[in-house]
């Protein structure tokens, strides 16, 4: 099978996918990326820096940058891609199957029609789901738009139950539908954390955490739709209980708030660390105790995945996309009203109080994501790109 993949830029997350793939007998993989954004130092405005990824994104699989009228910088906005020259590669290629991951960009709608005259089984990809407000006319211009769009692709990927239903309120029928689970590197993260657990006390001491007490462990940008100041509100409640830390592990345009606000309101054991690069992750879920994620808008939410490869209880909001597939309430974690910081505070004070807990709903995040990974999303890929049935 030729087999073509659409992707924005190189992103830490679908690397090993890609590699996966690549590596499967009888598939030729191609990665067409419409920006180098990730791979060169860039300015990310929501991280509030420049930045580049410290782990190898372009190993183990072909891949080609598509030239770009515009000068790159940055891939927001839905005229920044402008690639018109993959127009003339998807009809020269042929490929069996071509997958196009969102459609925010300029760039993907020609080539969505480029695939298609061609005779590729064109496969979308997306994110989306339904659990977020819009305004009337927002969602009366997408059901036109989008129902027209989803019309003309062969297959879909869906990556949990709410992205599942986003595609069957506009019209997709279930034959068309494949599981493609949203996932990471699962082994690596286990082992990254394997291998740093013998310097938990060493890592939490170099961040001025001198005692033993829990940690609630963040790992997002600090912007308005992560709900930095609902978790901090939460945190404060519990710490006023029992001793636990809380450990930002990120940046972004509402730290320096944050950091006024921990010093208005005497909170004390917060820490922010500011960015932070791919390699060292796992040692800030190594000296974590609890996960939390307050979102107020999030599709998914990778980190989630990240927290139970790593052996974490989790705690997130009901706007988090991954809640319904990942966390199974009072098992390995706890979902709760994305508003309210009262029902983030008990859910917290619960776990740090309760060592027992923390531990039995480690163990059953592991179980629960090593049926969430790499290989069972190629497989889903592929299936989709085959046009066999697996699943729905």
């Amino acid at each position: 099978m030729k087999l073509a993949v659409i992707y924005s830029h190189p992103v830490q997350y679908t690397a090993p996918l890609f590699r996966e793939l690549a590596n499967r007998p009888g598939v030729d993989l191609i990665v067409y990326y419409l920006s180098r954004h990730g791979t060169e130092v860039s300015f990310d405005p929501m991280f509030g820096q420049a930045f580049k990824w410290d782990l190898p994104l372009l190993d183990g699989y072909n891949y080609e940058f598509v030239p770009n009228l515009r000068k790159e910088a940055g891939v927001a906005g839905f005229f920044q891609l402008m690639n018109l020259a993959l127009i003339d590669r998807l009809r020269k290629a042929h490929h069996d199957a071509v997958l196009v991951h969102g459609y925010e960009h300029f760039a993907k709608w020609p080539a969505f029609a480029a695939a298609k005259s061609v005779g590729s089984r064109v496969v979308f990809h997306g994110e989306s789901h339904l659990n977020e407000p819009r305004t009337a006319l927002r969602t009366a211009v997408k059901s036109v738009v989008l129902r027209s769009l989803f019309h003309s692709f062969d297959a879909f990927g869906y990556i949990g139950t709410l992205n599942r239903q986003y595609f069957e309120h506009y019209g997709v029928p279930a034959e068309k539908l494949y599981l493609t689970p949203y996932s990471v590197d699962n082994d690596f993260f286990a082992t990254k954390v394997r291998e740093a657990a013998p310097r938990r006390h060493e890592i939490r001491t170099a961040l001025g955490i001198t005692d033993s007490a829990p940690i609630i462990l963040w790992t997002a940008k600090l912007t308005e739709v992560k709900q930095p100041e609902l978790m901090l509100r939460a945190f404060a409640k519990v710490r006023g209980g029992r001793p636990c830390h809380m450990l930002f592990v990120g940046d972004g345009a509402l730290r320096s708030k944050i950091e006024e606000l921990v010093g208005y309101w005497n909170i004390p054991n917060v820490k922010i660390t500011g960015f932070v690069n791919q390699s060292q992750i796992p040692e800030m879920y190594a000296i974590g105790d609890i996960f939390a994620m307050p979102s107020l808008r999030e599709p998914w939410g990778l980190s989630v995945n990240e927290a139970m490869s790593a052996g974490l209880p989790v705690v997130v909001s009901d706007r988090v996309g991954s809640s319904l597939d990942l966390v199974e309430q009072g098992r390995n974690g706890f979902i709760f009203p994305h508003s309210s910081v009262d029902a983030l505070a008990t859910r917290l004070d619960q776990l740090v109080r309760d060592e027992p807990m923390r531990q039995a709903f480690g163990r059953r995040s592991v179980e629960i994501i090593s049926k969430w990974s790499i290989k069972e999303t190629a497989d889903g890929i592929l299936a989709a790109a085959e046009g066999g049935r697996e699943d729905g």
